[in-house]
C-alpha cells in the first residue's frame, strides 16, 4: 500500500509516488488554502488509490500465473 511523499518544491505542493516508475503530480499552487499536509492530501488520494488499485491487479495477476511461488 502506497502512502505517497507529499513534497513542496517553490511554489507548488506536489505528490511523488511509485507506479513501475517515480511519478509525481503537481496538487495545487503554495497557496494560503493549501500550506499545510492536511489540506493537500484530500488532493492527492485519487492518484494513491488508483496507485494501489494498479499494484493489487498486478498481484493478482502474478499470483495466478505463478500459484506454489512464495
Amino acid at each position: 500500500m502506497q502512502r505517497g511523499h507529499f513534497c513542496r518544491p517553490i511554489g507548488a505542493r506536489h505528490l511523488r509516488y511509485r507506479n513501475g516508475k517515480q511519478v509525481s503530480v503537481k496538487l495545487a499552487d503554495d497557496t494560503d488554502e493549501y500550506r499545510t499536509l492536511k489540506s493537500v492530501r484530500p488532493l492527492g488520494e485519487p492518484y494513491l488509490q488508483l496507485a494501489n488499485l494498479e499494484s493489487k491487479c498486478v498481484s493478482a495477476r502474478l499470483e495466478r500465473k505463478y500459484p506454489n511461488c512464495d
